[in-house]
């Protein structure tokens, strides 16, 4: 199970307040009441701030679901195009299924921009789609005209063999020598 920094943020408040009561506790002999309160009022800080995420994750996924039916999200996922979501503040937000599978769920947290820079002319409308490399594959992205979305498609084999095609064109030319005996007098 993977911990976002929030979820670090509450286990180390946990342990920090986990250490203070126990070394109370054995520094005093007993409990007082002013550790029971910390313990207390920690507990339920940590209540507050993960009711709070969870709260803003389910109106984040209500967002998702609005944008995008659950069928359309299934089909993309069984195909070989990313979905990425991001905030106002070009936060990665949530990735799908395939864009996981290629380990990019470890930038959802993230800045967008800081990861794929290629991106600011398309999110300020300079562009429709940009193509990036990532991990030695060529993605063409584009954004969604309805929210913050960007569409990931694996473009590889597209450029490759646009590139094959290019260098292996068939070349016709002519070539026409006059007076031959001159141009290899003139070489030598």
């Amino acid at each position: 199970m993977k911990i976002g920094k929030y979820g670090r943020m509450l286990l180390l408040v946990g342990v920090a307040e986990a250490v203070v009561f126990v070394v109370s506790t054995i520094t005093k002999g007993y409990v007082d009441i002013y550790t029971l309160v910390i313990v207390f009022t920690s507990c339920v800080t940590m209540y507050y701030i993960n009711a709070t995420i969870l709260h803003k994750n389910e109106i984040r996924m209500n967002q998702i679901r609005t944008l995008i039916s659950p069928s359309y999200i299934e089909a993309l996922n069984n195909s070989k195009t990313g979905i990425l979501f991001y905030d106002d503040f070009y936060v990665i937000t949530w990735v799908s299924s395939y864009l996981t599978s290629l380990g990019y769920d470890a930038r959802v947290g993230s800045k967008l921009l800081e990861w794929l820079p290629e991106a600011d002319e398309l999110l300020k409308g300079d562009s429709d789609t940009v193509t990036v490399e990532l991990d030695e594959k060529y993605y063409q992205i584009s954004k969604s005209e309805e929210g913050q979305v960007l569409f990931f498609s694996d473009v590889t084999k597209t450029l490759q063999y646009k590139t094959t095609y290019e260098n292996e064109k068939s070349v016709i030319g002519l070539l026409v020598l006059d007076n031959y005996e001159d141009a290899i007098r003139l070489g030598d």
